[in-house]
């Protein structure tokens, strides 16, 4: 049997429940990983820029931008990461 798919689930945005959502977080960490792997890039340890991690964190900021976020500090939070 299929499984029945509502409104609910295809959602277009993020979830922005609480003061600090997981996928706010996930922005957060996911651009601390491109940091490194840009500084680990130029200092010559990797061969490749981190191509494949600068288009998820691309992705992120995409699904973030149309989100409008509840409270002042959230959307100081994400200005701040971009």
């Amino acid at each position: 049997m299929a499984a029945r798919v509502g409104p609910a689930s295809r959602r277009s945005g993020p979830k922005v429940d609480g003061d600090e959502g997981p996928d706010l977080e996930n922005v957060a960490t996911e651009m601390r990983q491109l940091e490194i792997g840009y500084v680990l890039f130029f200092t010559g340890r990797r061969a490749r820029p981190p191509i494949e991690l600068r288009s998820r964190v691309e992705t992120l900021f995409r699904r973030w931008d149309g989100v409008r976020l509840p409270t002042f500090t959230r959307r100081f939070r994400f200005t701040t990461l971009q």
